[in-house]
């Protein structure tokens, strides 16, 4: 399955990076391939078309949510909550409705997974304690939910 790991985010905006860092740390350890970047509304198109599975990596400010929480969505189930708005423009599954109805090869496994910022007002490098902090467990989540293969109980046939 060719799949490919979607790093979103500017690094010169603090935890707008966090994308960027977990999509290059996944490509270290599980057989990707890796597009990252300030991709942001109909480019997402030219990325995406034709990979079998997409992860995206982004950040999220919605105020709600500590920094350092993950969350995930599957936009590969039709009935899929929306996905966390980006700061990209359009939101994703705008871009993706909008590449069915215009007959681009989109993948059949979608997968968004975002983490809350805390510090994304501000022009810097580097990730802010709390999202640094959140980085490996990130990476683990994504490996663990979409690259393991799954546990085969040795009693069933």
């Amino acid at each position: 399955m060719r799949t490919l790991v979607l790093g979103l985010g500017n690094s010169i905006v603090r935890d707008d990076g966090l994308g960027l860092v977990v999509a290059e740390q996944l490509a270290q350890q599980v057989d990707v391939d890796l597009c990252r970047g300030r991709v942001a509304g109909l480019a997402l198109l030219d990325c995406v078309a034709g990979y079998d599975a997409v992860i995206m990596v982004d950040a999220t400010l919605t105020g709600v949510d500590a920094p350092g929480t993950i969350r995930s969505t599957d936009l590969s189930i039709p009935t899929a909550r929306p996905a966390p708005r980006s700061r990209h423009g359009w939101t994703i599954p705008d871009v993706l409705v909008f590449g069915r109805h215009a007959g681009v090869e989109l993948p059949s496994k979608i997968v968004v997974y975002t983490m809350e910022a805390g510090d994304m007002s501000d022009f810097g490098e580097g990730l802010s304690p709390q999202v640094e902090a959140a980085i490996p467990g990130m990476v683990r989540r994504i490996v663990g939910e979409q690259f393991s293969e799954p546990q085969r109980d040795p009693m069933v046939q």
